[in-house]
């Protein structure tokens, strides 16, 4: 749920964050020409992180940003233990948000918990997830790729897009991943013959650590002229989603 962030009075502006396990995401929006440029930083206590910049569109200044959760804790910053917000413009002139509500990490786990009982898993749900990837890799650009011709690879650019897949958001939310995906730009999915069976592949360095690395065992790779790609397999089943070499 996005909870709303209020700044001092005199600035009309409209901040908005949420975050789950997985993706934190934030909203601002303001109308301070001098803010224009201006950096937008999650804190804790003296502590802060920049989320982004304000950019100016027809009407004001806007930022709406997502990152992995997992990113700003390799940065020391625990999203629930964030205290403030901050707005700082390129002359130094600053904007601090009232201090944000803290809740007990405990009610939030059990909160989470409740919820994931309130509903039992519909013996239809493997055959519609399988339908909802394909549906929405149609809409993706296609790339060729040297190996596994047997699939047809499609351009994944946005971090947040896991095709509501459980074992994609095991493997994307890691800052091992991230790493990869930063150098690269994006990731890929294979669809092949196999309409339960699908893959994900990466272009990474060698020397960087595997991306897959929370399914090692199912991992494979291949080295281009260009880069090193890791591979793993995802196959949807009545009974979970499971990883599988290729």
């Amino acid at each position: 749920m996005w909870q709303n962030v209020s700044f001092e009075k005199g600035y009309e502006i409209l901040f908005e964050y949420k975050y789950d396990d997985d993706i934190f995401c934030i909203k601002c929006r303001l109308n301070q020409a001098k803010f224009d440029g201006g950096i937008v930083y999650a804190c804790r206590e003296s502590e802060r992180l920049s989320l982004g910049t304000l950019k100016k569109d027809e009407f004001a200044l806007n930022l709406e940003k997502s990152y992995p959760v997992s990113f700003l804790r390799s940065q020391g910053i625990e999203p629930e233990a964030l205290t403030h917000f901050a707005i700082q413009s390129q002359s130094g002139d600053e904007l601090t948000s009232s201090p944000l509500k803290s809740t007990d990490p405990a009610i939030e786990r059990a909160e989470k918990i409740l919820e994931s009982m309130s509903s039992s898993p519909s013996p239809d749900a493997a055959e519609a997830h399988i339908n909802l990837v394909h549906k929405s890799a149609q809409a993706l650009s296609k790339e060729k790729l040297p190996f596994l011709t047997e699939f047809t690879w499609h351009r994944v650019d946005d971090i947040k897009q896991t095709f509501s897949l459980s074992a994609i958001e095991h493997i994307v939310f890691t800052p091992a991943f991230m790493q990869s995906f930063v150098r690269s730009g994006c990731w890929l999915l294979g669809t092949g013959d196999e309409k339960n069976v699908f893959a994900m592949c990466i272009a990474t360095d060698s020397s960087f650590p595997n991306p897959m690395q929370n399914a090692l065992d199912c991992c494979s790779t291949f080295a281009t002229e260009n880069a090193l790609y890791c591979v793993i397999g995802i196959g949807l089943y009545d009974d979970g989603q499971y990883f599988c070499r290729l």
